[in-house]
């Protein structure tokens, strides 16, 4: 009997009682050294499934992210100072860059407003160059009590109709902020009326609960308030927040104070803007570039590109998947069928050992399967390291090299360790299933006489 057999230290009476796992882990203690080379191999093919499948999931739950996140950009836009005028191929322009996007109703009837800065008009009151502190320069008063504004620097651009909300908009404002209200109380319809963005208001300590009070609004230096009359409703902050209206998008001048439609205050003055929403988004790079020279803006130009990046991020993943993951996964299947080999003759001299002093065929079944389950207990939490520590390291040469960052959630580690956890005892189950197949038919002659190199 071999020094390593369990047999040797026990007594016949004593194997007899002695419990199934205990038996199987002193069994597997006694060939440490195989048992632990079988259970890394198993975690490394455990590993190697689940870092792509993890990883490739979450390129693609990053791309929905941004999508998700992002989609209030997908709109086309048009301004045209009232200096220069619409150009004479403006209808020209609108059919190529447009019209293959949008819809007729789309094309016919834009969503437009005219809108207006202050820095030219407070620059022309108070004789000096106005660029910076425009907010310090107006005065508002609500209810007859002046307030001050705790940011003097915010800039003040107005519109003289109902600000253009897109279903878009709403789908973003609910991916990102759990809702879909972006406007409290009504847009002004009459003179005397206002609405007011959520972070004009904020900045002067107002807010949504002031809708309905008196307001005053006037240029220091100017005889009388350009608007004096009702606040009607309020633009809430989330909705400069998102992608395609946030203050960090150039080019777009975002309003803070809305007038009604045709209110004198844009008299000769003021800039025309033009929205058309496409039915998808548009993925044509060139054509953005092109269109941007001639007056119209795709607002999501910048988010085209790094969702083309992370395309691009998967087809490679998906290439080094095929390629990489398929060698490696032979390599490592053939691996396990070779270190089965021994295995398989280890266990087979220990059960004829057994069998020697009574232990039934069956018994040496579920005494397999429990040092497998031993093993299988060892290799999940290897694999489970591996995995994570593989996904940072990839994660972070990606961002280093694309700029693109994944983040992974506490719910895509569960996910990834209970992937793990299957793949282990899928190969677990199948090693079981070979060896006990092999052994079934080996008489107790058989299985002490194997070699073991």
């Amino acid at each position: 009997m071999s020094e390593q057999s369990i047999a040797g230290s026990e007594t016949v009476e004593k194997q007899k009682h002695v419990p199934l796992f205990r038996l199987a882990a002193k069994n597997f203690s006694s060939y440490k050294w195989i048992n632990l080379k079988m259970a890394f191999v198993f975690a490394c093919l455990a590993f190697l499934f689940c870092l792509f499948t993890g990883y490739n999931r979450a390129i693609g739950d990053e791309r929905e992210r941004m999508v998700g996140g992002a989609v209030s950009q997908n709109y086309i836009l048009y301004s045209a100072s009232n200096s220069k005028g619409i150009p004479k191929n403006y209808k020209a322009l609108e059919e190529k860059y447009c019209a293959p996007y949008c819809t007729p109703e789309a094309i016919e009837n834009p969503i437009s407003y005219a809108y207006l800065g202050f820095a030219t008009r407070m620059s022309a009151t108070l004789g000096h160059m106005i660029t910076t502190g425009i907010a310090r320069y107006l005065a508002v008063t609500v209810d007859g009590k002046g307030v001050s504004p705790q940011d003097d620097t915010f800039l003040l651009y107005a519109a003289d109709t109902n600000f253009p909300f897109s279903e878009n908009d709403y789908k973003e404002l609910e991916y990102r902020f759990g809702t879909r209200e972006i406007l409290y109380g009504e847009f002004p319809e009459k003179e005397g009326e206002v609405a007011l963005s959520e972070p004009f208001l904020l900045n002067y300590g107002l807010g949504k609960e002031d809708i309905g009070k008196h307001v005053s609004l006037q240029i220091t230096g100017e005889e009388k308030p350009f608007f004096e009359g009702t606040l009607t409703g309020v633009i809430a902050k989330e909705f400069f927040e998102l992608t395609g209206h946030s203050a960090a998008y150039s080019g777009l001048h975002l309003p803070s104070i809305f007038f009604p439609e045709d209110d004198p205050l844009f008299k000769g003055v003021g800039s025309g803007i033009s929205y058309y929403y496409p039915c998808e988004p548009i993925e044509d790079e060139d054509l953005i570039d092109e269109m941007y020279t001639l007056g119209f803006n795709f607002a999501g130009k910048l988010f085209v590109s790094t969702v083309h990046n992370i395309d691009n991020i998967q087809v490679l993943a998906n290439t080094l998947y095929v390629i990489i993951g398929s060698s490696l996964g032979v390599g490592l299947v053939l691996t396990v069928f070779l270190m089965m080999g021994k295995y398989m003759k280890v266990f087979a001299r220990s059960s004829g050992i057994f069998m020697t002093f009574g232990m039934p065929r069956g018994s040496l079944n579920l005494l397999l399967l429990a040092q497998l389950l031993i093993l299988a207990a060892i290799t999940v939490p290897v694999s489970a390291v591996l995995t994570v520590a593989g996904y940072y390291v990839i994660g972070l040469l990606m961002n280093t090299a694309t700029g693109v960052s994944l983040t992974i959630t506490a719910a895509k580690l569960a996910g990834m360790l209970a992937l793990g956890i299957l793949v282990v005892a899928a190969i677990t189950l199948l090693t079981f299933a070979y060896m006990a197949f092999r052994l079934r038919k080996r008489s107790v002659r058989e299985l002490l006489v194997t070699e073991v190199n």
